[in-house]
């Protein structure tokens, strides 16, 4: 007799990777959080993917100063027509501002406008 295999639903499939990335980004690893993410689309199916996800990855992204990689990312959000949030956006003003690229920073900063957003405090 064959085992049962246990489906696992879209949603749980989202949070289990979410969480992954999540803490791979709290502990520093973001090539693995971004490893990660990539696997996700390489499978059959690929988990879908929502704004929470890329925020979990932006913020791995963040804690570890890749700027240029949260940008990469921002914009394959945006080509997903996914909406960023707030947090979306602060990450990556975070990422670029650590690694140096205070006009970038500037740039997202003044972007908030094109999302319907407004800055908080974190975003200064």
């Amino acid at each position: 007799k064959k085992p049962k295999t246990r489906k696992i639903s879209t949603f749980q499939r989202q949070k289990q990777l979410t969480k992954q990335i999540l803490s791979f980004g709290k502990t520093g690893q973001w090539k693995r959080a971004m490893e990660t993410f990539e696997k996700s689309q390489s499978v059959d199916p690929p988990v879908p993917l929502d704004a929470f996800t890329y925020s979990s990855l932006l913020f791995a992204l963040a804690k570890s100063g890749k700027g240029e990689k949260a940008v990469e990312i921002l914009n394959r959000m945006d080509g997903s027509n996914i909406e960023p949030d707030i947090f979306c956006l602060n990450s990556v003003i975070s990422a670029c501002g650590k690694s140096g690229d205070v006009e970038k920073s500037l740039f997202f900063l003044n972007s908030f406008d094109k999302y319907g957003l407004k800055p908080d405090v974190v975003s200064y």
